[in-house]
């Protein structure tokens, strides 16, 4: 091979043997290492020697490129001699390597290193470092580092790195919006805790959960730039380069307003329950129900007073009022001078959180001094509007939307107690109301006889029990039919209501029998004046459906306690007082036989 070389190239055979001497010498060199010839005049440099290294990253036997020009490592690309120097006739080689892009002999690229030496006038020591594994290893990291820095810079979360002494090294946008700062401000700034930016729970600059490569999950408090106290939850994940802890990233995220809202949301929660407990408790009359949600409304707004009020056309009737104010149950007020016509006109919560200020002052309501804030519902009973409860406080109170749900829902406990009380009274009108006459029935006057025996008995005046029967109403049935006679029970039933004092109670025990209770009675005398007036009353001609009728009645009459102390016998000495009258000739009144005594 010497002599082939020096035919061809014209090499000296001393030059070739300086040669094979180093390239002995490098054979097993770990590093790829080639000998190249530069000729003068131009000719093109060639390879006279490669280690077993060089031949392995390029993929060629060491003896096909021993020979060839430098240039078949680069491929298809324009030749050229990629180990060209400036000249080996400098004594000094280059001390900074070349970095070049070869191929191997199977067209892969690679990028490498090279480092040239001159061993003599035309021989060169050429050194070949494989770069292409840490070139994709630097575009991995560089990528991974993009990654992370469009991550930074897009995350909606604040993201700070801090050095182990906790101090800032970077923040991203979203921190700059989280402290009101800007990034030259941020950077140096320690987060421990009690600093006026506090991340960090302790007092350690840089926590030693954090040193020992742990990551944290905490909630901390600090103040914006513009005076805000903000919650934020933070998480720290250490920073850790060949094992050791070089810092922190904290993301921190601002919970101030969810905080806020759980807290609303929990303390609704209560509020309801509280509401819900007071619906739900057995053996509690419907107007207990009421002044209970009145009153947990007041003490959950820590306001002054509460009111009920029935709309009556164009008047407001106070019903109830809880706390003290400037109200009382009983009073009337023109609707259209009240707040409670601006919540009618709105249709739902009506608020006002400081009354005192000009846009909240309505033209023609009067403006109460002391009155603050106030906040009304109102009350909705088969579907139309019944009333409103309203809620007044002396300080001003910020209403928001979880306050306007609990008054809604305040007034829907109010208005179904009013319905159950209405609908508990109807059916007592019909247990104790004569359905034809609508005058009180047996068993509602017997109630009344009880009580007026109970004051009575506590030194309230006697009274008198009048026990009627019609005479002559038979014929009216005979003659004109039931429709007619019911028309003539429904007349004497007007003309009992008619004639007695307010106090006096008429009722009807069945058939053509009627009673009237005379209450505060001061003698026999007085009863029996009434007696009359009740035969005179219901003797006068009645005219049923264009036709005139006679009717006429007696009377029985038994006065308290001197003929009887019970309800029951003063009703058994009224119906034989009747008795009396009706053996006497009826169309009169007749006095018990123990009342009768004494006159």
């Amino acid at each position: 091979m010497k002599a082939v070389l020096n035919a061809r190239l014209g090499i000296s055979a001393k030059s070739l043997e300086q040669a094979a001497l180093v390239g002995s010498a490098l054979e097993f060199a770990p590093d790829p290492v080639a000998l190249v010839i530069r000729r003068g005049d131009g000719a093109p440099p060639v390879i006279s020697y490669v280690n077993r290294a060089f031949g392995e990253l390029f993929g060629y036997a060491p003896a096909a490129l021993v020979g060839r020009s430098p240039s078949v490592l680069r491929g298809t690309r324009t030749a050229g001699d990629p180990f060209a120097l400036a000249g080996l006739d400098v004594a000094i080689p280059r001390p900074d390597a070349e970095t070049d892009y070869l191929y191997t002999s199977s067209g892969e690229e690679r990028l490498v290193e090279i480092r040239e030496r001159a061993i003599n006038e035309s021989h060169a020591l050429v050194s070949v470092h494989d770069l292409t594994r840490v070139r994709e290893t630097l575009d991995a990291l560089l990528e991974a580092n993009q990654r992370l820095g469009s991550f930074l810079a897009n995350n909606t979360e604040a993201v700070l790195t801090l050095d182990v002494a906790g101090s800032c090294l970077d923040v991203n946008t979203a921190a700059k919006k989280l402290f009101g700062l800007e990034r030259e401000e941020l950077i140096g700034l320690g987060f421990r805790s009690g600093a006026k930016h506090g991340l960090f729970p302790g007092d350690e600059p840089f926590p030693e959960p954090l040193r020992a490569g742990r990551t944290m999950q905490y909630g901390a408090v600090f103040h914006h730039r513009d005076g805000r106290r903000l919650k934020v939850e933070c998480k720290a994940v250490p920073m850790i380069v060949a094992g050791t802890t070089q810092g922190a990233y904290v993301i921190a995220r601002d919970v101030t307003e969810s905080t806020r809202l759980a807290n609303l949301v929990s303390e609704q929660a209560k509020r309801t329950h509280a509401l819900y407990l007071i619906s739900a408790a057995k053996g509690t009359t419907n107007a207990k129900q009421i002044d209970e949600a009145l009153g947990l409304v007041l003490d959950c707004f820590e306001m002054q007073y509460a009111f009920l009020c029935e709309v009556r056309g164009e008047e407001m009737h106070l019903l109830n009022v809880v706390g003290h104010g400037l109200i009382e149950v009983g009073d009337v007020f023109p609707l259209r001078k009240t707040r409670v016509a601006e919540m009618l006109k709105f249709g739902d919560v009506y608020a006002v959180d400081d009354t005192d200020l000009p846009q909240n002052r309505l033209e023609g309501v009067p403006h109460y001094a002391g009155w603050h804030a106030y906040i009304s519902a109102p009350l909705i009973i088969a579907g139309a509007v019944y009333g409103a409860i309203g809620f007044v406080s002396t300080r001003v109170v910020p209403f928001n939307d979880y306050d306007k749900d609990f008054v809604r829902l305040a007034a829907a406990l109010v208005s179904a107690a009013i319905e159950r009380q209405m609908q508990r009274d109807r059916l007592d009108a019909l247990a104790y109301l004569d359905i034809l006459t609508e005058l009180p029935n047996r068993a509602k006057f017997m109630l009344d006889i009880e009580a007026a025996i109970a004051s009575a008995r506590q030194g309230v005046r006697s009274f008198a029990l009048h026990f009627m029967d019609l005479d002559g109403f038979k014929n009216i049935n005979d003659r004109a039919g039931h429709s007619v006679g019911d028309l003539a029970l429904k007349e004497v039933a007007r003309r009992l209501r008619a004639l007695p004092r307010l106090s006096d109670v008429p009722a009807r025990l069945g058939g053509d029998e009627f009673v009237l209770l005379q209450q505060n009675v001061a003698n026999v005398a007085q009863a029996r004046a009434l007696g009359r007036r009740i035969i005179a009353s219901l003797s006068e001609p009645y005219v049923l459906e264009g036709q005139p009728y006679e009717l006429g009645a007696s009377v029985g009459i038994a006065i308290y306690p001197r003929d009887g102390r019970e309800a029951r016998t003063l009703l058994q000495s009224a119906d034989l007082a009747l008795y009396r009258a009706k053996a006497a000739g009826k169309n009169r009144a007749e006095l018990s036989v123990s009342s009768y005594a004494e006159t």
